[in-house]
Order: structure tokens, then C-alpha cells, then sequence
């Protein structure tokens, strides 16, 4: 159960993230943000130093809740383990989620240059980096075990992942509405894109299956710990 600050402290973060995606990040001010939370302006300083903290903590705060919600859909599925589901699945978090959509794509107009700013702590690389990261490592992985091709370099998986991704998230904005596809097509479709371009046709067996699920279990629960110890310290 949550305290009394700490549910006054997600209220704030609520309106600032309305009045980010409203207004975008350099016209949001704390003065608007105290009274679209109704609370005063000296009671926001209670929980953060400055402006910039907030919108930190704010960034962060969205990161936790689009891993949480990725990870249980990838759980939930079957083929989750695939990298076409991940995905799929991202990609679903990622669009049904506005603020996650525009840290995604690095959406300056919307976060200014906060977006290139934002670690797990001070003197980490970023959070872009980290994730980059990652995505190598499980490019890799999945290389070795035969989930990928292997006549692609690790590179190339990247940067066609990235391309493809990318992509299907940028796509609408050169669309008419007529034109634009639901949020579950997308996803669907970005996932087929995926396993098409970049997954042998050959099955693996179950228990190579199994391996890989444990290591990107752990590789997104390791990320949603340092990202919920990073939220918390922050309120």
C-alpha cells in the first residue's frame, strides 16, 4: 500500500506527464503542474530539488511501467521468447503508451534535450545506451542458440531490427488518417516484419527455448529493479 506521500507524489508525476504531452517539456512549467495536481507549487519542491528532477523521475517512472507491462505480455505468449514477439509486444507497450512512444523515438519536440540526459544513476551510461546494450547481448544470444540467422552479423541484426521498428512507429505521420492502421495490426504486423526478415525457418528445441527465456527474464527484471530503486529514491 502506498504512503500518503508516495501517492501524492505519483499525482504529480500524473499531471506533469498530461501537461507534457499536452504542451511539451519546455512550455511545462511547475507552475502548471501544481494546479493541474492541485496541490501548491512549495509542496512539489518537497519531493524534488528542481524542475529537471521531476521531469527525471518522470522519464524513469515511464521506462519501469513500459518494461513492466513488455515483460508480462512477453510472459503471457507462447512464443514470447522469439524475437518477433518481443517485438511485437514492445511495439504494443509502446504505441498504446504516448510518453513511451515519444522517449522511444527521442521525440525532441516533445522532451527536449532531456531525453539524452537520463541514467539509472550519475556516471552510468544513459538509458538509450543501456538499452542498445541489451539488445545486443540478446541479438547475440539468440544468434548462438539459432533463433536468428546466421548469415547476418550482430550489426546487421540491429540495424535492421532498428530500421524495421523504427519505422512502424514513424510510418503514420506520413499517412492519412484513412489510411493508418489500429494498434494491434501494427504490432502484429511490425512482428511479422521481424520474423520474415531476420528468423530461420527451422524450429529450436524446447529446452534451447527455455535457456533463452531465463536470460532475458533475467535481463528485464534486472532493468526494472534499477529503474524501480531509481523511481523510489526520487519521491
Amino acid at each position: 500500500m502506498k504512503s500518503k506521500q508516495e501517492g501524492r507524489a505519483e499525482r504529480i508525476l500524473e499531471a506533469a506527464a498530461e501537461l507534457v504531452l499536452r504542451l511539451n517539456y519546455k512550455k511545462t512549467t511547475i507552475d502548471d503542474i501544481a494546479r493541474q495536481a492541485g496541490v501548491a507549487k512549495g509542496t512539489i519542491y518537497l519531493h524534488w530539488k528542481t524542475r529537471e528532477e521531476l521531469f527525471q523521475t518522470l522519464i524513469l517512472r515511464e521506462w519501469l511501467l513500459s518494461a513492466r507491462e513488455t515483460l508480462a505480455r512477453i510472459l503471457s505468449d507462447p512464443e514470447g521468447i522469439m524475437l518477433h514477439a518481443i517485438i511485437k509486444h514492445s511495439v504494443y507497450v509502446v504505441l498504446s503508451r504516448p510518453l513511451a512512444k515519444a522517449l522511444f523515438i527521442r521525440d525532441g519536440d516533445t522532451w527536449g534535450e532531456m531525453i539524452q540526459q537520463i541514467s539509472f544513476s550519475e556516471g552510468e551510461p544513459s538509458i538509450y545506451e543501456q538499452r542498445l546494450a541489451m539488445s545486443i547481448r540478446l541479438i547475440t544470444l539468440m544468434r548462438e542458440k539459432g533463433l536468428l540467422r546466421t548469415d547476418l552479423s550482430v550489426q546487421e541484426h540491429l540495424y535492421m531490427m532498428s530500421a524495421i521498428t523504427l519505422g512502424f512507429l514513424a510510418v503514420d505521420q506520413y499517412l492519412p488518417q484513412d489510411l493508418q492502421l489500429p494498434v494491434v495490426a501494427i504490432a502484429s504486423q511490425v512482428g511479422e516484419a521481424i520474423r520474415r526478415t531476420l528468423e530461420p525457418e527451422e524450429r529450436v528445441s524446447a529446452e534451447i527455448l527455455q535457456e533463452v527465456a531465463v536470460v532475458l527474464r533475467q535481463m528485464y527484471e534486472l532493468t526494472e529493479q534499477k529503474l524501480e530503486e531509481q523511481v523510489m529514491m526520487q519521491l
